[in-house]
């Protein structure tokens, strides 16, 4: 029988919520460090929620103000309502090119693309 290598680490799935802790047992030391990899090259990925709120401009007009932290412009990204994933585009003059915030019901989030895992040559 061989023995069982237990790792621990934190993450936090969306900003503002709970973290949880995983705990994963590896039949081996490679297989362990090769987890370890693939949860540093993931750690700074995070949901990030779309907040807004219904406001009035200066000509009367009912227009929303965006609260939460945005993609850069041009950037994009990956969206999900908890249910499906899609991707869209963030223009800073226009908003989400196909994600109206307004019209859907429940919460929304954003993450950005994660960096390619960069290979070392030779292994």
């Amino acid at each position: 029988m061989s023995e069982i290598i237990q790792f621990q680490t934190e993450f936090k799935i969306v900003d503002n919520e709970p973290t949880y802790t995983v705990i994963v047992d590896c039949k081996s030391q490679k297989e362990m460090d090769d987890l370890v990899k693939q949860i540093k090259h993931t750690k700074g990925m995070h949901w990030t929620e779309v907040l807004w709120e219904p406001v009035e401009n200066d000509d009367g007009e009912d227009i929303i103000r965006l609260l939460s932290e945005l993609p850069d412009d041009g950037e994009e990204v990956i969206m999900t309502d908890g249910k499906n994933i899609w991707t869209d585009l963030w223009e800073d003059a226009w908003g989400f090119e196909s994600t109206d915030v307004t019209l859907r019901k429940g919460r929304i989030f954003w993450m950005s693309f994660p960096e390619p895992y960069k290979v070392k040559e030779g292994k």
